[in-house]
């Protein structure tokens, strides 16, 4: 899972994270980052090792900065599938001064972020996930997302998005 920051990525990683034949690694994993390109592979193997995921059981990576990296981890994962999450820039934008103010760079840094999840988006082993779309209408925008995957719904999805109607009527 992609996106800029602030794009919704953590929304759509805390629904996801309810269906039984998905585990969602922490955030902070930042494996790609942490391994020469040839080890990801078996970093991200031991990284689900660890943390107990069956066999057979997809991962869902939410690191934002996996953009930045995205054609290596289709390299060293040719059936992978990336759901890009975007937001519309003013919102992000928004969003981004709300949390932490305004750095030096902030708006151009979102903008090519953006673009590049743009770029992800178009591939056929990606799929484009609006946080509009997930906030307006998260049960369909969720069943697009599983039918992407290959998934079908799951009872634990109801009650995933009963627990985030409260942040998914926030409008930031």
């Amino acid at each position: 899972m992609v996106g800029p920051p602030a794009s919704g990525v953590e929304t759509l990683a805390g629904l996801l994270a309810a269906h039984p034949e998905l585990r969602v690694f922490p955030a902070d994993a930042r494996v790609i980052e942490r391994v020469a390109p040839s080890a990801v592979p078996d970093a991200y193997r031991r990284l689900a090792e660890a943390a107990g995921v069956p066999r057979g059981v997809r991962w869902v990576d939410p690191e934002p900065d996996n953009l930045l990296h995205a054609r290596a981890l289709l390299a060293a994962f040719p059936q992978a599938r990336f759901l890009v999450v975007t937001r519309a820039q003013e919102r992000a934008e928004a969003c981004l001064t709300g949390r932490m103010g305004w750095r030096q760079g902030a708006r151009r840094r979102l903008a090519e972020a953006t673009a590049v999840g743009l770029e992800v988006a178009g591939w056929p082993e990606a799929l484009l996930v609006e946080d509009e779309a997930l906030r307006g209408s998260a049960q369909a925008t969720l069943q697009r997302v599983l039918r992407f995957l290959g998934l079908g719904w799951d009872g634990a999805l109801d009650e995933a998005l009963t627990r985030f109607a409260p942040h998914l009527a926030r409008r930031l």
